[in-house]
């Protein structure tokens, strides 16, 4: 971890802490010890090696639903946790309840796959909740998208695509907000630190940036060198629409360049917009190229 708490109780990036110094983690309180090296950048580690992944976890996932707690009663509203509904058998991480209704938050740490949390939020809407999904570390982009984090994504019309994470160590929340892909090119995104749920609420509901950017020269020669890249080795989707492509006498090659966006395109395409394009030219089943997204409605992107 990159912060830690000092003995005045502030938090303190590993750059910058002094070896001298008695430091603690932010989410168990236990001491960690800051280790600098030539290899590796300065970071804050547990002391004993017996603290595993999982119990980290579950530590995080406590805090995170501390700060939830908290944030929620400065909101006003009357905050529960681990709250049980029986009829459909499960347990609510923290409700909101606010003047007319309730509000599920979920803080997700933990592996999940799309069709469980299809199930669960299906099961909220049952019962008349909402349902609001938050995101640990594990499921934050890392240069690119996949279906892991895809399945989080959400659409408001002021940010486009976006997802919330949850950082118990820092204490925020991080939005991930106009995430955007195009064919052969890193996703674009923009991340937002908020101190709290009020800041999320008034940045959503008063912020104007949703717009799909433009792919400049320079980006398109970039596509270009990842498709021949792409194109030689020929492996997985593209291998396979490059041997149908064949056995339906198009050119690969032209149908791709044909079908290039001048702009980034929504991140649904599991593979690119333009392998889905392609898929559906040759009456492929496209749906296995998009993402599994319980919470987009397809039909308003494609």
């Amino acid at each position: 971890m990159f912060y830690a708490l000092n003995s005045q109780n502030q938090l303190v990036h590993a750059s910058t802490a002094d070896l001298l110094k008695k430091y603690y983690c932010p989410v168990c309180y236990q001491p960690v010890k800051l280790r600098t090296g030539k290899l590796n950048s300065a970071h804050f580690a547990h002391q004993h090696s017996t603290f595993s992944n999982q119990h980290y976890d579950t530590n995080v996932h406590q805090a995170g639903k501390r700060l939830l707690m908290k944030w929620g009663n400065e909101l006003g509203y009357d905050v529960q946790s681990e709250v049980s509904f029986k009829a459909i058998q499960r347990r609510a991480d923290v409700i909101l309840k606010l003047p007319k209704s309730q509000v599920v938050i979920e803080y997700q740490c933990s592996p999940i796959s799309a069709t469980e949390l299809t199930k669960r939020s299906r099961a909220y809407a049952q019962t008349g909740l909402q349902c609001i999904w938050l995101v640990g570390k594990r499921y934050c982009l890392h240069g690119r998208i996949s279906q892991h984090n895809a399945q989080f994504f959400r659409y408001h019309p002021n940010i486009g695509f976006y997802f919330v994470y949850l950082n118990a160590e820092m204490q925020r929340l991080e939005l991930y907000y106009q995430i955007q892909q195009a064919a052969f090119l890193r996703p674009k995104y923009r991340i937002k630190f908020l101190a709290n749920l009020k800041e999320l609420i008034q940045f959503i509901h008063h912020a104007k940036e949703n717009h799909l950017n433009k792919i400049s020269v320079k980006m398109r020669m970039h596509q270009i060198r990842n498709f021949n890249r792409a194109e030689a080795y020929s492996t997985g989707m593209t291998r396979m629409l490059q041997v149908q492509c064949y056995l339906n006498h198009l050119e690969f090659r032209q149908e791709v360049l044909r079908n290039l966006s001048s702009s980034f395109d929504y991140p649904i395409y599991r593979y690119s917009k333009v392998y889905f394009q392609i898929a559906v030219q040759l009456g492929i089943n496209s749906k296995k190229l998009l993402y599994q997204m319980p919470f987009i409605n397809y039909h308003n992107f494609i």
